[in-house]
């Protein structure tokens, strides 16, 4: 019986887990989206918002580091923009092909969120 909990829970935890990567990205619609080193995500696993995912990372970073960090993998990676900075956050939808997702880059404290939403 023990052995049954451990089997439903790994593979509990390969199903609401798999959008997320030991390699540091998020893989957002068959992409992979990396993620700044010292990432944390804030839950498990993307969470549900409707017919959405949420997945939200926090890091130790300075706003203007993240902000600088996503905005060089987007140009880099030629995707197309809608939306970027306003005054103290970063706030875009970010299209390339079939892969679709919003951006925001805020600052919470002493900290740096980095949310997707796809």
């Amino acid at each position: 019986m023990k052995a049954k909990i451990l089997v439903l829970i790994a593979i509990f935890c390969l199903i609401f887990a798999g959008n997320l990567r030991a390699d540091s990205t998020l893989v957002i619609s068959g992409m992979q989206i990396p993620l700044m080193e010292g990432a944390t995500p804030k839950q498990e696993a993307p969470q549900r918002l409707g017919g959405a995912r949420v997945a939200v990372y926090s890091l130790d970073a300075a706003l203007e580091d993240v902000v600088s960090y996503y905005e060089s993998f987007i140009k880099d990676n030629g995707f197309a923009v809608i939306g970027g900075r306003v005054e103290q956050e970063f706030n875009a939808s970010v299209r390339k092909g079939d892969v679709l997702f919003t951006l925001k880059i805020s600052p919470k404290g002493k900290k740096t969120l980095v949310e997707f939403v796809w």
